[in-house]
């Protein structure tokens, strides 16, 4: 009974998104997760057993976003089950920054332009490119006002391992919806990430009850 009372406190939690819905921000469509409260829960599917899937799962949610010169500057707590990290995203034109703190090492996960003008790209040791377009299907992303399920696939292969590959699927206004990975053994595609919930919270929701969520 206990297990039933967390997972519909959860449940009930990502609900709250039925008052609020995800908007184009700008001219160009943002290919990340950006507005204030938007919780995305994700899990290895690669992990057959589900009590490890459960164990690894991760969440992000959207402290908060900011209109700056730079662009639009996004602020997330990443909760994986034994430390917590905050990422900032920083958003322009199509392009989607990691800052890492370091300087001149920031992450270039999408460039300027994406996904109309620009097909490839390099950053770092690896380089890009776009394979196509397609359909992501979570039961919950019908529920939102206007938000679109179709996705852009994006390949990365590290330029100084040609067998770390891997292929990424991106939506508007969420990011990140699915992972996969080469595996060079079974010459296959794996799926290490996948968005499994999503919804709004604020931070008086705990981040260990939303994780378990099934």
């Amino acid at each position: 009974m206990k297990i039933l009372v967390v997972i519909g406190i959860a449940v009930l939690a990502l609900s709250l998104f039925s008052c609020k819905h995800v908007n184009n921000f700008g001219e160009n469509q943002v290919y990340a997760a950006w507005e204030d409260g938007l919780t995305l829960i994700f899990e290895n599917i690669s992990l057959s057993n589900p009590n490890n899937r459960n164990k690894e799962r991760q969440l992000v949610r959207v402290e908060k976003s900011s209109e700056t010169s730079a662009g639009l500057v996004v602020v997330q707590d990443v909760v994986p089950s034994h430390r917590n990290e905050r990422v900032i995203v920083v958003n322009k034109d199509g392009r989607v920054v990691l800052r890492t703190g370091s300087f001149g090492n920031d992450i270039v996960l999408l460039p300027g332009g994406f996904p109309n003008t620009i097909t490839e790209w390099k950053s770092g040791m690896s380089f890009s490119r776009i394979i196509g377009r397609a359909n992501f299907s979570l039961p919950v992303i019908s529920l939102f006002d206007g938000l679109s399920n179709i996705g852009v696939w994006v390949e990365t292969v590290h330029l100084d391992q040609a067998n770390n590959r891997t292929r990424t699927l991106y939506l508007p206004n969420i990011g990140e919806v699915e992972t996969m990975c080469w595996d060079q053994d079974k010459h296959c595609w794996v799926t290490s990430r996948r968005l499994i919930h999503m919804g709004f919270t604020d931070t008086s929701v705990s981040s260990i009850e939303l994780l378990k969520v099934s």
